[in-house]
């Protein structure tokens, strides 16, 4: 099999670095986590985050997320003061909690896994003052989103695992001898030969009409030649061959990526222990008026000269599409070629 160059394989460290990590190992004793996905509280002082903290926050933590046709945050903030966490809050999903104190010995974050409830992510910040907690903020701010979306993804992926489609999963699998764990109430459209097509479709009402709501997952694989394969320009052009194997509602409309008002935008991760190209932008139904968020990952098969191309996208006009999009993004990351 033709291998990627060891230099090609190399991904990108985040350059925080936390004092330390704790999971209570109790968990088992602990109580299931609260909250809505894609919230999370933050427990501070109201004086100290008004004053001076309540911008490095919204801005590593209510930033927008790229990718999306309106502007979203990546998180919904609460602020709390610190003598109204109790019990009925400190189970909440995730936490984001400042600690200013001049006994602090070290600055710096630490982060805690199930510390007041199961699948909970904690991450605390302490420090002597609040300038200490915003230099460390500004710091690790790409650490920080990244501990909570992970937790929100094993979060969603362990739920579908139980409620998931077990006869649709083996279809992927009996195709392609890998698959996702896929989403209750997801279906498997098209099948054939290096290609599937998985949908889930739910209604929602809102102003006493109901209104559609569609998720879309693509699995397609090509044929790998050499590393150029890797390059933004190639892998726009697949993602758009990719694309217009989905029928559109009309005749001669198609799906494609929209390149002006939201630009593709990469990354390079790692996915299923391998190097991956992720892509995160909008796409469009040439000759027809729908559109939505896309995300796409592309990476070599482990045993095949074969791109697999993993493919998710929302058509959800009525609604805000970032946790829908975070619903795709779980089930295409759930992927294992074991």
């Amino acid at each position: 099999m033709t291998k990627l160059p060891h230099f090609f394989l190399t991904l990108t460290i985040f350059s925080f670095i936390f004092y330390g990590c704790t999971t209570k190992s109790n968990e088992a004793y602990l109580p299931g986590y609260s909250g809505q996905v894609g919230e999370l509280i933050v427990v501070c002082p109201k004086s100290l985050y008004e004053s001076s903290l309540q911008k490095p926050i919204a801005n590593t933590l209510e930033a927008p997320q790229y990718g999306l046709p309106q502007d979203e945050p990546l998180y919904k903030v609460i602020q709390v003061n610190p003598n109204s966490f109790n019990r009925v809050l400190n189970t909440h999903r995730n936490i984001f909690k400042v600690t200013v104190d001049d006994t602090v010995s070290k600055a710096g974050l630490i982060f805690k896994k199930n510390h007041y409830a199961r699948g909970q992510m904690m991450v605390e910040v302490k420090a002597l003052n609040s300038l200490e907690v915003i230099e460390i903020i500004e710091k690790n701010a790409s650490g920080i989103v990244s501990l909570f979306d992970r937790a929100e993804l094993n979060r969603l992926i362990a739920r579908n695992k139980k409620q998931g489609q077990k006869e649709e999963e083996k279809k992927l699998l009996d195709r392609f001898g890998y698959g996702p764990v896929l989403q209750k109430d997801c279906e498997v459209r098209v099948n054939e030969q290096d290609f599937a097509w998985v949908r889930l479709m739910r209604e929602r009402p809102v102003g006493g009409y109901q209104h559609q709501i569609d998720q879309n997952l693509i699995i397609c694989e090509t044929n790998y030649t050499n590393r150029t394969q890797f390059l933004d320009s190639i892998l726009n052009s697949l993602r758009d061959s990719i694309f217009s194997k989905i029928p559109g509602p009309s005749e001669g409309s198609y799906i494609t990526s929209d390149y002006e008002f939201v630009p593709p935008v990469f990354n390079e991760i790692e996915l299923a222990g391998v190097f991956c190209k992720e892509a995160r932008g909008l796409w469009k139904m040439e000759n027809n008026f729908m559109g939505g968020p896309y995300i796409c990952y592309t990476l070599v098969h482990p045993r095949r000269d074969k791109l697999v191309h993993l493919i998710g996208f929302v058509y959800a006009p009525q609604f805000d599409k970032r946790e829908y999009l975070r619903e795709l993004e779980a089930i295409l990351k759930s992927i294992s070629f074991n």
